[in-house]
């Protein structure tokens, strides 16, 4: 398995790219690739792919949790198109229509978000990585808490840090919604005895 750290913390990296190509040839990737929407729209509450991430970046699996319920409400396909400041949400989408969809994107420079925490095109353009790699909910999934870990590095573990995650101009705002996420995850983790 691949050290994502050591792969994301450098610029322009081949060992991902060569890493990810892997993969593909190798028919590894999880059998999430491909998969149409799964029918609990809450699937990811205490999944394996949330808890190796949020374990892997030390982050809190249920702040992790909360950012995939805002940005994508558990949708692995979701792409969300910015501008002017704002989103535009397309979908919903199966596989086939995303991955087309993001190769579009992609190909004309547009400023996007992908997948179930809706990583930001600016990420895949930094570090040189096909976008349609984080239609898998595991590979975004570790993206999301990689760059959830950035910025608790930056405001240390703070609802500033939260509200930066998105890029948002509006941190408080963006904190509430996670806030109040985490409210509602509450309730599913509850139902299904996951909580005491």
């Amino acid at each position: 398995m691949v050290d994502f750290w050591v792969a994301f913390s450098r610029p322009k990296s081949r060992r991902l790219r060569w890493v990810c190509l892997a993969a593909v040839c190798l028919g590894v990737l999880p059998d999430s690739v491909g998969a149409e929407m799964p029918p609990d729209r809450f699937w990811y509450v205490n999944h394996s792919c949330v808890v190796a991430a949020a374990n892997r970046y030390a982050v809190t699996v249920q702040i992790l949790e909360a950012i995939i319920l805002v940005e994508s409400e558990g949708d692995p396909h979701a792409v969300n198109v910015n501008r002017d400041g704002k989103g535009d949400r397309r979908g919903p989408l199966s596989f086939n229509q995303a991955t087309d969809l993001v190769a579009e994107l992609w190909k004309a420079g547009a400023n996007f978000d992908v997948g179930i925490a809706q990583i930001n095109s600016v990420h895949v353009r930094q570090y040189k990585i096909d976008p349609v790699h984080f239609l898998d909910p595991c590979i975004n999934i570790q993206w999301a808490a990689f760059v959830l870990r950035q910025k608790i590095n930056e405001y240390q573990e703070t609802w500033t840090a939260v509200g930066r995650y998105n890029g948002s101009r509006n941190i408080a705002g963006y904190s509430w919604k996670v806030y109040r996420a985490l409210e509602r995850l509450a309730g599913i983790r509850r139902a299904r005895g996951l909580l005491r």
